[in-house]
């Protein structure tokens, strides 16, 4: 794999890359059998009663699965992340480009290696369930709060639209805002029928949308076009601050002097909204009037 990946270096360094270590780089460890040489999770028979627990019950109990495997598999957990730090600091002695790695939904970027220094960013995936909607903003928070490397922070796998035949436009837009205004460098953005070029029916228990039907999405339009307004208004440097009702984000912002950029998921649940330009990001455009519901963005400056 270090040969693999000094070849790739060889062949596309000199273009503008990000190099990404691995995808999911703890992934089926001490289970590879069960997909090698020529499986996929198509071909496994998925548990009816496991389908039919409430979303957070199945979350729950995969979770507790997941740490249970990692206590029996900890000496395969602990030479995987020894194998990937080995080819991580090959890499980096051949590039000055940045380097990062694509973890599983338990751990970090710099937990996935033991030798983080080497890695332009701290990364997690917040996965494709509905109880990730508040750690999509949470955890970047708790991560660059506790960073003292100060590299930054992106989410390289929040909802994928369509995924799970769910996350559309609103739950996209809700995920960018929450996870730029919680201080993340940058953001990424998915659709099922896209990661795994579906037809409909390969992979279909993570959805039915199919490539042609991503690829129609309006959604990537509009995440440009209200990533193009922060980064013409960005509080780089700035604070965040956020108000909750409960476990409900009431509304979410970053502050830098006398600079705000403040998001609303619904504006119908905010006490007090202050004066500014109005951005609803499902249109991509401004308004003079203040909506008497859904998502909008305040920018003050």
């Amino acid at each position: 794999m270090a040969k693999w990946w000094l070849q790739i270096v060889e062949t596309l360094d000199a273009f503008s890359v990000i190099y990404c270590l691995c995808g999911e780089s703890n992934l089926w460890v001490g289970e590879t059998s069960r997909l090698l040489p020529a499986k996929s999770t198509d071909d496994f028979i998925r548990s009816q009663v496991l389908s039919m627990l409430h979303p957070r019950i199945k979350s729950s109990l995969v979770k507790a699965v997941k740490r249970l495997r990692k206590l029996l598999y900890r000496s395969r957990y602990k030479k995987r992340r020894d194998d990937w730090s080995f080819v991580l600091e090959r890499t980096s002695q051949r590039t000055n480009k940045p380097i990062i790695v694509h973890p599983t939904p338990d751990e970090t970027g710099y937990e996935a290696v033991f030798n983080p220094e080497l890695l332009s960013a701290n990364t997690a995936q917040t996965g494709h369930d509905i109880s990730a909607r508040n750690r999509l903003w949470q955890l970047p928070l708790a991560l660059l709060e506790n960073d003292r490397t100060h590299k930054g922070f992106i989410n390289l796998e929040p909802w994928y639209e369509g995924i799970n035949n769910q996350f559309w436009a609103e739950d996209q837009m809700f995920s960018y805002w929450v996870s730029m205004l919680a201080g993340a460098t940058s953001y990424c953005y998915g659709a099922h029928g896209i990661w795994n070029v579906g037809d409909g029916k390969f992979l279909a228990h993570w959805g039915k949308q199919t490539f042609a039907q991503a690829r129609a999405l309006d959604t990537p339009r509009l995440l440009g076009l209200s990533h193009k307004q922060y980064l013409l208004r960005s509080c780089l440097g700035g604070e965040t601050f956020y108000e909750t009702a409960g476990e409900e984000l009431i509304t979410i912002g970053r502050k830098a002097g006398e600079r705000t950029i403040q998001f609303f998921p619904d504006v119908a649940r905010a006490k007090h909204v202050p004066g500014g330009r109005i951005w609803l990001p499902l249109k991509g455009a401004f308004t003079n009037v203040l909506p008497q519901e859904g998502q909008v963005v305040i920018f003050v400056y």
